[in-house]
Formats: structure tokens, sequence, C-alpha cells
């Protein structure tokens, strides 16, 4: 059975038609002004209004779409275009304003954090120059100076800058810690003053070889690891830090260790922190390999090389490598000249000559520090040839002589 139609009847008062509705008074006439409510003025006394019962039925069923007053489409209309204006203006606000720093330049007494299109977001200004010969080479290995990231885990960006004046002969170099909006948060000086015995004191000005940035055990929070030398002499100081700049943990060595790695060399969820460079007491290029968890005390010496007042240290292990017989008879030591970690090789370069570049014998550790392989560069090849031919070596390069480098020496610490 069909419904009955909607009754024809008119309303012909306010009231009657917010009846209808079942809403107030009110609420009807900002319905008929603002949404087209279909009620109609009637000539006469002010306020007369008509409407049909069906039609506000319809209506209210939105069976005819509501039709805004002409007064509320302009206004609608302005309130657009206003809105329209405003994101425009903020989009172009949002775009001139610079974002988080992402690079660097540097000015002869200022170093410039930079976002993303090379922008200056802020600045710091020393009082000496800056030796930007310092700054190049920006590596994982050797010579990192400068790192933008978020340290803390706030979501901001910090920057860590290794400030090297043209008087760091004099004054040494630092590494600082900005907010992201240029504001130092702390300061690091590396090294201290340490002796090896009565006469052998090393006052505390020490250059930054390099840092690195991360955790030392699976989940943690992040860490910076700096290495640093003695200005003049051998003793190097490996320093942990937290995010706040505290030295968390210290390992001192005999000898520079510039280049720096870090990763889990054997699976445990511990980070291994791998150092390489130079044994002042062996006169070897070296490698040493610490739990980062317990970086503490100084590596064992023989005099005069012991750093006093300091517990043993207790390296994973420490590896020495052989000199070849170019490196015995052209120079006091050979020494470390890249090192790199991946998929869990250490591949380390010693350089044998320090008059050609590439003269060097490269090895590749696994992650127990076995001998994976050993070559000769070809400009080592290449002079040790030339060495015979001059009469200065007395005999030709042999596979055997290139496989007798493998005969490292191994100092295994605790596990």
């Amino acid at each position: 059975m069909e419904a009955p139609p909607p009754e024809p009847r008119e309303l012909t008062s306010w009231k009657e038609i917010a009846d209808r509705l079942g809403v107030t008074v009110r609420t009807a006439q900002n319905w008929e002004r603002d949404l087209g409510l279909p009620a109609r003025h009637l000539p006469g006394p002010r306020g007369r209004v008509s409407a049909l019962a069906a039609e506000l039925d319809r209506w209210k069923a939105g069976t005819t779409r509501p039709r805004p007053s002409p007064a509320r489409r302009r206004w609608c209309l302005a309130g657009a275009a206003l809105a329209a204006f405003a994101a425009a203006l903020l989009a172009g606000m949002a775009w001139m304003r610079p974002g988080p720093p992402e690079s660097f330049r540097f000015e002869p007494k200022s170093f410039l954090a930079t976002d993303g299109r090379g922008r200056e977001i802020w600045r710091k200004t020393f009082p000496e120059p800056l030796r930007t010969a310092s700054y190049t080479g920006q590596s994982l290995g050797s010579n990192r100076k400068v790192w933008i990231g978020d340290l803390d885990g706030d979501g901001r960006r910090e920057t860590l800058l290794v400030y090297s004046p043209v008087t760091h002969e004099r004054d040494g170099e630092v590494l600082y810690c900005f907010a992201e909006t240029g504001e130092e948060t702390w300061r690091f000086t590396p090294g201290k003053a340490v002796s090896t015995g009565p006469g052998r004191e090393y006052a505390s000005t020490y250059y930054v070889g390099t840092f690195l940035v991360m955790p030392l055990e699976t989940g943690g929070p992040p860490r910076v690891i700096v290495t640093s030398h003695h200005a003049t002499y051998y003793p190097n100081q490996v320093a942990v830090l937290d995010h706040s700049g505290v030295v968390r943990g210290e390992y001192w060595h005999s000898g520079q260790l510039p280049w720096l790695q870090a990763a889990d060399l054997d699976d445990d969820g511990r980070t291994d922190i791998v150092l390489a460079g130079i044994s002042n007491s062996r006169r070897r290029a070296t490698l040493v390999v610490l739990d980062g968890r317990d970086v503490r005390g100084a590596s064992a010496e023989p005099e005069p090389y012991q750093l006093q007042g300091m517990e043993p240290a207790r390296e994973r292990a420490r590896v020495f490598f052989p000199r070849t017989c170019i490196g015995r008879r052209s120079t006091e030591y050979n020494a470390v000249a890249g090192l790199g970690l991946a998929n869990g090789t250490i591949t380390i370069g010693v350089r044998e000559y320090p008059f050609v570049h590439d003269a060097i014998v490269n090895y590749q550790l696994t992650g127990g520090l076995e001998v994976a392989g050993v070559d000769f560069f070809d400009a080592l090849r290449g002079l040790h040839r030339e060495l015979e031919q001059s009469g200065h070596l007395d005999h030709r390069l042999t596979e055997e002589e290139v496989e007798g480098m493998k005969n490292l020496l191994i100092i295994r610490g605790p596990i």
C-alpha cells in the first residue's frame, strides 16, 4: 500500500514553520537566510511569511538541494579566496624559510650550516681562521671532521664539528656539538697531560684523527667515538662520549691510531671498535680491536713507551703487520694507509715506502682476524723491480715472499 501524499496545507507563521521542522524559530529563520529554506515573505505587516508543509518536508529530507542565499554565497566565495591566499602565503613562507641542516661550507673564520638548498641556517665564528685543508676527504675511516644527524633521538639534527684552527700546533683541536638552531650544547677537548716516566711528560695538545657516531650495542643509544693523537709524540686517546659529551670510556695507546671503523665482527650484539695506525714501540703498522662496552686502560708496552698511571687495557686483539724488504731498507716503520670494513671483512692497506703513495701491501682479514688474502699493489711490485735493477735489492720478488707477509703477530685479549 502506497503512503499518502504529504499534506498540501500552508503554514503562515515562523512558529508553525519551526514546529514543522522541529527546531526553534531562530534556527528556522537562519536556515531560510543561509540555506535556502523554502519560505516566502508576504506583503503587508513586517514578518509575514508563508510555506507549504510538503515543500518543507522535501527540503528537510534532502530531496531538494539547499541553495545558499546570495549574501551567504558572496561570503563563502570571499572566504574561499582568503583561505587560498593564506595557503599560498604560508607555502611561500615555508619555501623561503631554511630547512634543517644538511650540509655546510666554510668562510675564513666561520663554519656555516646550510639546508638542502644551500641556504645558510646558522654560523659559528671562531677567534682564529679555520685550517680548511683539514676538512677535505671526509670519510668514515679517517679524517671525518663534520657530522650532521639526530644525536639524542629528539627528531632534531645536531652538528658535530672538529674545530681545527691554523694555530692547531699551539692550540690543538676541539670537538663541538651544536643544536639544530646553532647553539653550542657541549664541547670536548681531547687528550690530557700524560707521562711514560720521569722526564717524559707530554702536554695536552691533541689533534682529532677522526670520529664516528653509532650505538655500541643492539638497540642502544648512539655514542660518539673519537680518536685523537698528541700533536708531536705518540700518545693516542680513544674516547667514547654520550649524546651530552660526557666521557663514558677512554683507551690509551702508544702510537697514533688515526683510522677508525666499528661493526659487530662476530654477531654477538656488541659493537667492536676497530682502530689502525702505528705501534711506536714495535715500529710496525698495527690494528687494535676494542669491545665497545669496555673501553678503558692503556696498551701494554715495553719501556720507555708504557703510559703511566692507567690500568691495563682489555683489547679484544692487537695485530702487528710485518715489514717488507723494501720497508726495512727505507723507513723506520711501516704505517696503515687505509682501513675498510664491509660484510664481515676487514681490509687494511699498509704503506711500505713513504715516497710512493701506492707502495702498499693490501690485507684482507676475517672478523676473527684470520688472513683471507694478501697482495702487493702494482706500485710496490714496480718499486721492487726498480730497486732490484739498481742493485739496492739482491733478489726478485717471489710469491713465496708475498705469502710470507701473512705471518702477522696477533695478541688476543679477553673475549
